[in-house]
């Protein structure tokens, strides 16, 4: 999706929603939020004409749980989609959203469906990019390579 226009269906900018988790299980990924919306931001203004980072922070802390949906901000960003006001999700890393494969395949699924992208800033490692293109394959989702 980097350089290409994201298909609103609405004139004026396209509304990008940031969404950040922060870990407390990882030892290995100790990244803050704002090391993770730093980067979001900078691919969001990289990426095409005409994209706006929204100013509401969707950003949950360490003891929010990336095994479950109850997260006060991921809550908050699904109401903004609900509602209209975000045209695309931006996460550092798919991980972000959930620490479960089969979560994220699932939030893909219903995002894009709801014709909401969601863009990963930065790659998976190859096992996992793997696992989640086998899953979206068996849910019968065809994403495009770049954007796994």
């Amino acid at each position: 999706m980097k350089g290409r226009r994201a298909s609103t269906g609405r004139s004026g900018p396209v509304r990008c929603a940031i969404y950040t988790r922060t870990s407390s299980t990882l030892s290995w990924d100790r990244d803050t939020a704002e090391a993770q919306r730093s980067r979001c931001e900078q691919y969001i203004h990289g990426s095409a004409a005409g994209w706006q980072v929204l100013p509401n922070r969707y950003d949950d802390g360490p003891e929010q749980s990336g095994q479950r949906l109850d997260r006060p901000a991921f809550l908050r960003l699904v109401e903004d989609i609900r509602r209209r006001r975000v045209d695309v999700v931006v996460v550092d890393r798919l991980d972000r959203l959930a620490e479960s494969t089969l979560l994220i395949g699932c939030l893909m699924a219903v995002f894009v469906e709801r014709g909401i992208p969601i863009l990963s800033v930065r790659k998976e490692p190859e096992p996992l990019k793997r696992a989640k293109r086998e899953l979206l394959e068996e849910i019968g989702l065809d994403i495009d390579e770049e954007d796994l």
